[in-house]
């Protein structure tokens, strides 16, 4: 066999017909097949491959003998050809049929019996040719190994008309091996002279490189034996016994392969035959693909080892050595090798860290963080990364057995010496051991890198039995399938946004792709829409609408969304994934981790206004939207604010004399305000209709605050109006001409203040004049003076945020003043923090100020303590894979049994946190069964393997939780971490209460407004509003007489002296 379309490469479906047009490759993929035939490398005997065998020296036989009743004397069959050539000598073979014309060949014919898919492949190509000729047909066909069986026949004929013609035609006869009855399916070829030069050219170079390796050619027939050999004619009886023997026996080959793999049971017998074709196609596509890029052991592959019965340690052992072995093995297949052959093409630094395994153990961070270096400065490839994962888990293996193997042997010598206590170490090293690699093979099932399962079955499911690894199928799916899950609609989703980043294709911009990501998960009823945004028909149908969007199905499913995207940029290495592309990528992510963050908080309870008085089950309004969306949300919650307040008050309704604010704020693509709307409501009472229900009857006016701003401040009528409500307010609070002065300064103090922010914040982009109103209603609300609030903005504009981002922080900061033991400026330091660490986990600063003030009021701790630590240890928290509320509660934990100060909490932590994963303390919980990084060689999330430890911590000796206490905390810290398993339960509690602690912070600040000295503090600040307002009009005249005055003294100055 020329073997013209190269060999059998595996299930590998990247691989395309187009492969084919790849000149070099095919060169080199023909001399790997050739080197194999002339070295004597076959496929193996076994009964599939028998089977084939004895079928299809039937069905040659019976094709002949009709093939002889249609031509008779015109054909001859069976001929034996010779061609001469230079370079390579003599190529012999036997024609199955050669068609002539008195004593001249016009045609040649060659049977192969093949599978009905090959069949129907080749048939549907020539259909779409239009043609049979071997020229028009190949570029039809679409399956790779129906292609390269085609292509394999051309060389073969191609020898053939060398040998008897070059001006001959040729044909292929292709039949379905159970059906050859329904006749041939013909492709017709003829001569192709650089074809002969490329097979005598590969044959050459096959020879020549197993000379040059030092190989042997595998022993043939003579030239006269060759010449003389003929198949035997068979009888009709002969025939059909071979063609049924053959079929049952391939169709019983099937079912035992099926039974060894765990998959035969339950089988229809009736539906065998037609199975058995499909089948016969990828087992023996198997055993070729064994003989692959190495020779392996075909036996180990096809009889796979018989699994170790009983039970215990021992016996779990010996069938986790043949399991991996066997893997191995496979893997080989594939080009997964742990040697220095299959690692020569890997980047150096990966076979040398790979090297080092099996002898001094799994280094997964290590390992892990050197792809990733690797990644980022793209020196490996995605097919390259996949490839190091498995020979990782390969050398995993073999260190783990090779422990087992040491440990057993000493056990052994141990026990013959009479060192009892010796072999107990050592027995406890073995099943140590042996429990680490069960955990480790566990962890991995069914993933892409997995070497024990292919398309999460496992290669050898009784053997996995046997080691104690198995896990059912269902298991498997759950752990390995990602964040989407089998959620085909999320899948969808998925495919749009990521589907415009390959191949050069125009992309969808981040706000279309998280506009369709919200539509398509909160199931966006555009009719609904339509009706929301129609003020006659909404009008109409009054506050009984109904919801356009599940809002409870975004909730559950745009983590899993964003958290699949993020995989997908950090695993996408392919060379169309650029710049752009990761950019897109990355906005997309972030808007979508912005709705992430505005919904985590909604609740079927709000949603069905079954929750506490006031929750009237409002949803943010994502600002990407369109403003038709936009609009349509607003409109949605409008209605439920009436529907709020037509509730009575016996029902969970506002309160007579209960006031709400809604604002209906619509902006477009570029930022710019569409619609601006304040909706005022106000509880009026309760009353009772005919039917006896009562009702909440309510107020509702409208506000146009874009008009309202622009009108406001352009008369010097209103200027003058505030300047007289100032006069008459200081008159009462101040008194005097005294507080003239007071009120210049105070505006001097702001103007100055004001000054300040305006040199550190972007003038194009922030609204400086409402920037100081905030500052003022700020002051007014929460009672605190607005130089305070004025200062603390100007912390927060110094570290370059956005206006909006300045506001809520600086509300949050004065919030926090007036709740917790917290100062303004304490207050700002903290939230500068835990914003910079944590600011994806919150939606605003008021996240954080709830939590601690939660945490506050319901554990020994106070708000100080925990800003301090979060401080010094929120970003090595975060690293070490610690959420903001899990952080809160360890604090809470610990500060309110040492009773340290925050910053000592906060110290001890982080020294904790940086060793959870490095130096000693991998070691000690790996003795107890607790691994510190996952199966893909990333590192474990550090709150995960602390909550591990303590549900072991009760059983462990005192010895044992020393040495994993100083192994985690060291010498000085050590402490911390006792006190925090010992207390392991108080920080679930504050880990919850920090977790439910919303509005928190705005409860308590609603009763400390009620004392005495807020409202006086609330006056005073409502004074001060009209005081700048005063100031704004004096304040000119007092800079000019200033002017003056410097002016005057400078005349003076300017006077020479006598």
């Amino acid at each position: 066999a020329f073997h013209g379309g190269g060999p059998y490469l595996g299930r590998d479906t990247t691989r395309t017909t187009a492969d084919f047009d790849n000149a070099a490759r095919m060169n080199r993929l023909q001399q790997q097949a050739l080197t194999k035939t002339m070295m004597g490398v076959k496929e193996g005997d076994n009964k599939i491959l028998d089977s084939s065998s004895v079928l299809g020296t039937g069905l040659h036989s019976k094709i002949e003998k009709y093939m002889k009743g249609i031509y008779g004397d015109k054909a001859e069959f069976e001929k034996a050809i010779e061609v001469q050539d230079e370079e390579i000598g003599t190529i012999t073979g036997h024609i199955d049929a050669v068609l002539k014309e008195g004593d001249q060949y016009k045609k040649v014919i060659d049977v192969k019996t093949v599978s009905k898919s090959r069949v129907k492949d080749i048939d549907t190509a020539i259909k779409k040719a239009g043609s049979a000729k071997y020229e028009d047909v190949k570029g039809q066909v679409t399956d790779y190994e129906s292609r390269r069986k085609l292509e394999e026949v051309a060389s073969q004929l191609n020898i053939y008309l060398k040998a008897l013609g070059t001006d001959m035609e040729a044909e292929a006869h292709f039949y379905n091996r159970f059906k050859p009855e329904e006749g041939p399916t013909v492709v017709k070829f003829k001569f192709d002279p650089e074809r002969y030069k490329r097979d005598i050219n590969n044959v050459k170079k096959a020879r020549e490189s197993i000379l040059k390796s030092g190989g042997q050619f595998a022993k043939t027939a003579s030239l006269d034996e060759l010449r003389k050999a003929k198949p035997e004619e068979l009888t009709g009886a002969e025939e059909s016994y071979l063609v049924s023997a053959g079929k049952a026996y391939f169709i019983d080959a099937i079912k035992e392969a099926n039974a060894s793999s765990g998959r035969g049971k339950g089988s229809d017998p009736k539906k065998e035959e037609k199975r058995a074709d499909t089948y016969f196609d990828k087992l023996s596509e198997k055993v070729r693909a064994i003989n692959g890029e190495r020779i392996v052991d075909r036996q180990e592959i096809l009889n796979p080892p018989s699994v170790t019965p009983g039970v215990g340690y021992a016996v779990e052992y010996e069938n986790l050595k043949k399991l991996h072995a066997y893997s191995k093995t496979y893997q080989q297949q594939g080009g997964i090798e742990l040697s220095k052959y299959g690692m020569k093409e890997m980047n150096p630094e990966i076979s040398d860290a790979l090297s080092k395994i099996p002898e001094s153990g799994p280094t997964g961070p290590e390992f892990s963080q050197l792809i990733d270096r690797l990644k980022e400065t793209r020196s490996i490839k995605g097919d390259e990364v996949f490839k190091a994962w498995k020979l990782y888990k390969i050398a995993t293996g073999d260190f783990y057995l090779k422990e087992m193997a040491k440990a057993q042997k000493e056990a052994e010598e141990f026990s013959k010496t009479g060192q009892y206590s010796k072999e107990q170490e050592a027995y406890s090293t073995f099943r140590k051991r042996l429990s680490q690699m069960q955990g480790y093979v566990k962890q991995n099932l069914g993933k892409p890198t997995d070497i024990y399962t292919e398309h999460r079955r496992y290669l050898q499911p009784g053997l996995a039995q046997g080691a104690g690894v198995y896990a059912s199928p269902e298991e498997i799916i759950k752990s390995s399938t990602g964040p989407l899950g089998e959620d085909i609609g999320l899948m969808k989703t998925f495919t749009k946004l990521t589907g415009d980043l390959k191949g050069g294709k125009k992309m969808a911009t981040p706000i279309d792709k998280a506009r369709e990501a919200l539509r398509s998960m909160g199931n966006l009823d555009k009719g609904m829409v339509d009706l929301l945004t129609d003020a006659e028909q909404l009008k109409r149908v009054g506050p009984e609408i109904l919801e356009a969007w599940d809002f409870d199905k975004v909730v559950a499913d745009i983590s899993r969304l964003r958290e699949a995207l993020q995989l997908f940029s950090k695993a996408n290495l392919t060379e169309d994934y650029n710049a752009p592309q990761q950019k897109n990528l990355a906005l997309t992510i972030k808007l979508l981790s912005n709705v992430e963050n505005q919904f985590s908080s909604i609740t079927k309870r709000s949603k069905d206004f079954s929750g506490e008085w006031g929750d009237m089950g409002l949803l943010p309004v994502p600002k990407f939207e369109t403003p038709k969306i936009q609009t349509a949300m607003h409109e949605r919650n409008i209605q439920r604010v009436r529907k709020y307040f037509e509730r009575p008050e016996d029902d969970g309704g506002p309160k007579v004399g209960e006031r709400f604010t809604y604002t209906r704020k619509v902006m477009d693509d570029l930022g710019n305000v569409v619609t601006n709307t304040a909706i005022d409501f106000k509880k009026q009472g309760d009353a009772v209709d005919k039917l006896g229900t009562k009702y909440g009857v309510f107020s509702e006016k409208q506000r146009d605050l874009i008009e309202f701003g622009q009108g406001y401040n352009r008369t010097m009528r209103s200027a003058v109006g505030r300047a007289a409500r100032w006069g008459a307010a200081s008159a009462v609070v101040y008194g005097g001409f005294k507080k003239l002065t007071d009120a210049v300064k105070l505006m001097g103090d702001v103007e100055t203040s004001m000054a300040g922010i305006r040199m550190v914040m972007n003038t194009s982009t922030t609204d400086f004049g409402k920037m100081e109103k905030s500052a003022v209603d700020m002051a007014k609300s929460y009672g605190v003076p607005v130089q305070e609030i004025l200062s603390g903005m100007r912390v927060f504009a110094q570290q370059g945020l956005e206006q909006g981002d300045v506001l809520d922080r600086t509300r949050t900061a004065t919030l926090a003043s007036n709740v917790t033991t917290l100062s303004a400026k304490d207050a700002t330091e903290a939230l500068t923090a835990a914003t910079k660490v944590y600011g994806k986990e919150g939606q605003s600063t008021v996240r954080f100020l709830d939590s601690w003030s939660e945490v506050e009021s319901r554990h020994a701790i106070t708000a100080g303590d925990m800003a301090d630590a979060i401080k010094k240890s929120a970003s090595a928290a975060k690293n070490a894979g610690f959420t903001f509320d899990q952080l809160n509660g360890i604090i809470a934990a610990i500060g309110s049994t040492t009773r340290q100060s925050g910053k000592e909490v906060g110290t001890s932590m982080r020294f904790i946190f940086r060793r959870l994963t490095s130096e000693k303390a991998p070691k000690e919980l790996a003795n107890i069964g607790i691994p510190v990084v996952t199966g893909t060689g990333e590192l474990r999330k550090g709150f995960d393997v602390l909550d591990d430890l303590s549900k072991k911590w009760d059983v462990l000796t005192q010895a044992q939780k020393m040495n994993i206490a100083q192994a985690i905390g060291g010498t000085r810290q050590y402490n911390s971490l006792l006190v925090l398993m010992d207390n392991w339960s108080e920080a679930l509690g504050a880990i919850e209460h920090s977790t439910d602690s919303k509005g928190s912070a705005e409860r308590r600040n609603m009763e400390i407004m009620k004392t005495y000295q807020k409202q006086l503090e609330q006056v005073k600040q409502t004074a001060a509003e009209t005081s700048i307002q005063f100031g704004k009009i004096f304040l000119p005249v007092a800079k000019v007489g200033l002017k003056g005055i410097k002016g005057f003294l400078e005349v003076i100055n300017s006077i020479p002296s006598s």
